[in-house]
């Protein structure tokens, strides 16, 4: 829906890129990891959008134009923060933000303590781009990493969902 024109389909003609619709993330409990990214860091919950025939329980949550795909399958990396590499040196799905603030009092407020039981750990730098970053796992060890861009516009919400441009065609 964002791209003006139709990409040539001739041989060796360049990709018409359009973005990256949707991740997915590999998760072992589908209600945590709503938890997580719902009632902690604030994404839409639109399961609704999402297929009943799939054989595996999941979520589809959105953020900004993006949704992002929880899959509850077996995971074949190790699921705990301290069997993965250092923020920065794993996979990890990347995220612009407006301000890593939110964030921050996110991941430190009561509602994640509560959920979770403890304050959750995250590192904050600034990396080699000059920009403001924060990095976390989730409950189940994927990276995620908070990339603070100011002249972000989110997209304006109302009882009904978000406002154009944003679409659910995806």
């Amino acid at each position: 829906p964002y791209l003006e024109a139709e990409p040539p389909a001739c041989a060796g003609a360049p990709i018409g890129w359009g973005g990256v619709p949707h991740v997915g993330l590999l998760v072992a409990d589908t209600p945590r990891a709503k938890a997580f990214y719902c009632d902690v860091l604030g994404m839409k919950d639109e399961t609704d959008l999402r297929p009943v025939k799939l054989p595996f329980a999941g979520l589809f949550l959105r953020c900004g134009e993006q949704q992002v795909h929880i899959l509850q399958l077996p995971n074949p990396d190790p699921d705990t923060a301290d069997a993965r590499p250092a923020y920065g040196k794993d996979r990890r799905t990347a995220y612009s933000v407006r301000s890593l603030e939110p964030v921050r009092a996110a991941l430190d407020s009561e509602r994640c303590r509560h959920l979770f039981g403890e304050k959750w750990p995250y590192a904050c730098r600034v990396n080699a781009a000059g920009e403001a970053v924060l990095h976390c796992k989730d409950p189940d060890a994927n990276e995620l990493m908070f990339v603070e861009d100011p002249t972000i516009v989110p997209i304006a919400e109302t009882a009904d969902g978000p406002m154009v441009p944003w679409t659910r065609l995806w």
